[in-house]
């Protein structure tokens, strides 16, 4: 006898306004609401990973009473309704987050999570994969793209930023466009510049863009398009080693020759500098500091340093 009745009720915009308070943008209404239909999921997603708590608050009130009925097997056609107005605000062309996109896609995995998990209690699968298809076809348009970078960041800041957008979009071409965005970035004239004119010191510069390419490749961008990007890393890498002649003053060092095979080792591995050029000189040059006799004397005496040596040359592809 409710069920009917308080669907139609909850379709109106004015209903869930009442219910939810005023004052929400529209990605805090959607997160209220899917609260309301799935908020035993909403839950379960909060104790894997706590930002989605951040992003999706918990409702109080009427609101709270309400979502514990729809938790039990009462009103069904109710949290569908309720999800699938979710699904269609999100295929539509307004912004979560209008003044804060940065948010917006915090807020748009949260909601995937959340909506993934209650997926076959009130939506399919495919209904909602399909629906952050389509918002995150939006996020990668250059008005968004624009608003996201604004026009305060640096050269490194601004990479940072289209890599948290990439590793927080869905769809085969949105993250193709993704890779479009990140690969003009990087290969820019104004990020080499800003890398090379740092006053960062060389390591620091070499271990960020080792960082960058690490990430890079675990982000989810399709290997066709990370590979080209990955590279480019790595030739700017071996113009900031180059400008500073890095490996070259580290092998005439006055420091303790493991120390020094150490942080080549680092440096060929990829986790204290892009791989590319660069590791691979420090690769060449590790190699011939091994085959040193001081080298070998000095690993023999030094248990520990000799352990730390092996499970690098085995990070950097060199038999222990």
């Amino acid at each position: 006898m409710l069920e009917e009745p308080l669907s139609e009720v909850l379709g109106g915009r004015g209903a869930l306004i009442e219910l939810l308070g005023e004052g929400l943008d529209l990605g805090g209404a959607l997160a209220a609401m899917t609260r309301l239909a799935a908020n035993d999921a909403v839950e379960a997603m909060v104790n894997i990973d706590p930002a989605v708590g951040e992003m999706m608050p918990p409702i109080t009130g009427a609101a709270a009473r309400l979502a514990n009925w729809l938790d039990g097997p009462h009103f069904p056609r109710v949290r569908t309704a309720i999800a699938r107005r979710v699904l269609d605000e999100l295929t539509g062309l307004r912004r979560l987050r209008p003044t804060d996109p940065e948010s917006e896609i915090a807020l748009l995995r949260a909601l995937a999570m959340a909506l993934t998990a209650a997926a076959g209690r009130m939506l399919t699968l495919e209904e909602v994969q399909e629906a952050f298809i389509a918002r995150s076809r939006l996020l990668v348009r250059s008005d968004f793209i624009e608003n996201l970078l604004g026009t305060d960041r640096s050269a490194m800041d601004e990479v940072e930023a289209l890599l948290f957008l990439a590793e927080n979009i869905v769809g085969k071409a949105n993250k193709r466009e993704a890779a479009r965005w990140i690969a003009a970035n990087i290969g820019s004239l104004r990020f080499e510049t800003s890398l090379c004119q740092s006053a960062d010191s060389a390591a620091a510069k070499l271990s960020g863009l080792a960082r960058l390419q690490q990430k890079i490749v675990g982000c989810g961008l399709i290997p066709e398009d990370s590979g080209p990007i990955v590279i480019q890393i790595g030739v700017v890498g071996a113009k900031v080693e180059a400008d500073a002649q890095l490996i070259s003053a580290l092998v005439r060092a006055d420091a303790p020759v493991v120390n020094r095979l150490t942080f080549l080792l680092k440096l060929a591995s990829g986790q204290a500098a892009p791989l590319g050029p660069a590791a691979d000189r420090a690769k060449a040059e590790a190699i011939r500091l091994m085959r040193a006799p001081q080298t070998r004397e000095a690993l023999a005496q030094s248990p520990e340093g000799l352990e730390r040596v092996r499970s690098l040359m085995q990070t950097a592809g060199l038999a222990a």
